[in-house]
């Protein structure tokens, strides 16, 4: 430490661009570690959609900065890190790193969800722990991929891993070659943690370098003020949201053992001064393969709050983000489930609707700072064997889901479900599915009105087709939603006017619709189709500035005969000109 900043470190004050330095450090410290995992692990739901997270946390388990990946994973780290040191209090040595993924002892999310930490140490202290987490493309059970409903129980889903050491002191512990040795694609898995394992080491690296120019008890000085900031900037958001009791309630499709079932959330805000209780309490009971752990059921109402908050605190978010918000979530029920509870849908099935009532809640308070709801996710699980390669493949296919919804200023996004994953989850290329996976994609395209009108226009959904060129396969629907359920709208906006849909056609056969949380057999060259909706609308649609839906209509977004009928605009289909007298006569005839 040079002289000036061991003056600096001997004062008590802090220095506000010195905090503003160190604080962006940390979260290009993260920035860097996702860009090592994206360009060095190989399993394709990894390296090519993204599904990965990571964050540093200090040795209280405290959040310090998580800029990069998916809010459904990362907003409950800090669960996972205090399980961890509750786990090993005082036993944690320079070189070791931990994995876990039990949503009972360790707070996973679920199964396939694999969260890995290392621990940073400064002069022999112990400071920091780097986190990742990534979606594995196996973990044991009765099928590949971990989205397959109707598990006797989560041992039956796969290997439940409480906090536990795989490495020690650099070298590799034989409990490790034991969980290669119990998955179906070690290699995979064993490449992807080393990835993780990397961007962990570069991220000490980087932040021995800050402890040694600035000194660690400075450094950790910087670190509570961080946090304490960001509690502060959070409740002040808060304190500007209208007191009061907000009720709301979302339903799943079934649990893919009671079919045809709805399972309820159901959830109280209450909002005073600046603070927010939300209370699961009326929520259903715990049921089978929709549950939702509570570090996923946290994180889903960390990510409704944090996007009805200024965008200028975005990126800032840290433990102190969560001090004036409580969740009340009773064991045994949907949002709490107690073990041995399957979770394999988890965070995509209940996890939506958890941020669905939490955001809808905060809609009827502050109408215009959050969205209406995303389309459901619509995804599916393939396994099956490439005749290219005569290996066995997963193709967990995130390729359909619907658009945003809609917040008031702007239209939803296209293509960009779902909710809990915030956008950040990326659709891969149709050139690479195909090199990955042995089907070939026919049709891939913007869906005209799959987008619940309003003034502000929730964003498409998708028709996506493909035909199986490799061997019989196994469809799995378990990461699917919204069949028969969808999400709210605000001030007056619509819901998509269909519903989200997968179907399989033989060769030769009859089209056969699939539903959510199901399994079915597909034979070579059957033909696969997801038509998804889109986003819901906000605001009443008959508002909507003339010109945007006309240029709706020219770009196929929305059809003349809705753009009349929702929209009260009428388009000469001849001319493509509003007629503006005939549009004045229906909008004021539908007041």
């Amino acid at each position: 430490m040079n002289a000036k900043n061991a003056d600096a470190a001997t004062t008590n004050a802090l220095d506000p661009v010195t905090k503003t330095v160190i604080w962006n450090r940390f979260l290009s410290i993260s920035r860097e570690m996702s860009t090592i995992i994206e360009r060095s692990s190989q399993n394709f739901v990894t390296a090519e959609l993204h599904d990965f997270c990571v964050g540093l946390f200090d040795v209280q388990g405290r959040s310090i900065a998580h800029y990069v990946g998916l809010p459904g994973q990362i907003g409950a780290g800090s669960l996972q890190v205090k399980a961890l040191l509750k786990r090993f209090p005082g036993q944690i040595e320079p070189g070791d790193v931990f994995i876990m993924n039990d949503p009972y002892k360790g707070f996973g999310t679920h199964l396939p969800d694999i969260t890995l930490f290392y621990p940073i140490f400064h002069d022999d202290v112990l400071v920091c722990l780097a986190m990742a987490r990534g979606h594995q493309e196996d973990m044991g059970g009765s099928l590949p991929g971990g989205y397959f409903p109707g598990a006797y129980d989560i041992h039956a889903e796969g290997l439940v891993i409480p906090p536990t050491r795989i490495y020690a002191r650099g070298e590799e512990t034989p409990v490790y070659e034991f969980f290669l040795n119990n998955i179906r694609f070690p290699d995979g898995m064993r490449i992807d943690n080393a990835a993780m394992i990397a961007a962990m080491k570069v991220a000490e690296r980087r932040l021995v370098e800050m402890l040694d120019q600035y000194g660690r008890e400075p450094l950790l000085r910087y670190i509570d003020d961080m946090i304490d900031s960001t509690e502060c900037a959070v409740r002040k958001e808060i304190a500007l949201i209208p007191d009061g009791v907000y009720r709301t309630e979302a339903a799943t499709d079934d649990d893919g053992t009671n079919f045809d079932v709805p399972v309820w959330v159901r959830c109280t805000l209450t909002i005073k001064d600046d603070t927010l209780t939300f209370d699961f309490t009326e929520s259903d009971r715990q049921v089978s393969f929709v549950n939702c752990p509570l570090s996923a059921t946290y994180a889903s109402v960390y990510s409704a709050v944090f996007t009805a908050l200024s965008a200028e605190i975005s990126s800032y978010h840290n433990e102190g983000s969560y001090r004036p918000i409580t969740i009340v979530a009773p064991q045994g029920s949907c949002v709490n489930p107690i073990y041995p509870a399957t979770v394999g849908a988890a965070p995509i099935s209940m996890g939506t609707q958890v941020l669905e009532c939490a955001a809808e809640a905060l809609s009827k308070a502050v109408p215009k700072n959050i969205c209406a709801a995303w389309a459901r996710h619509y995804g599916c699980g393939l396994i099956g064997t490439d005749p290219r390669t005569e290996e066995r493949y997963v193709f967990l296919a995130h390729v359909s889901d619907g658009g945003s919804g809609a917040i008031w200023g702007y239209d939803g996004w296209p293509h960009i479900s779902p909710w809990v994953c915030g956008g950040e989850l990326v659709r891969a290329p149709v050139e690479m599915l195909e090199t990955y996976y042995p089907w070939f994609i026919t049709r891939y395209e913007l869906t005209t009105d799959s987008g619940g009108a309003g003034r502000y226009r929730g964003g498409l959904g998708i028709y996506w087709e493909a035909v199986n060129r490799g061997s019989p396969a196994i469809l799995l629907t378990g990461d699917s939603d919204g069949d028969v359920t969808r999400g709210y709208t605000v001030l007056g906006g619509h819901s998509p006017h269909f519903f989200n849909k997968l179907t399989l056609t033989p060769l030769g056969g009859v089209e056969t619709q699939v539903r959510a949380h199901r399994q079915a057999k597909v034979g070579t060259d059957d033909v696969l189709i997801q038509r998804t909706a889109g986003g819901c609308g906000v605001g009443d649609p008959r508002e909507r500035d003339v010109e945007a839906v006309l240029s709706d209509v020219v770009n196929e977004y929305v059809s003349l005969g809705r753009a009349e009928g929702e929209y009260g605009v009428v388009i000469d289909p001849t001319t493509m000109k509003i007629d503006f007298e005939a549009t004045a006569a229906r909008r004021a005839g539908a007041k």
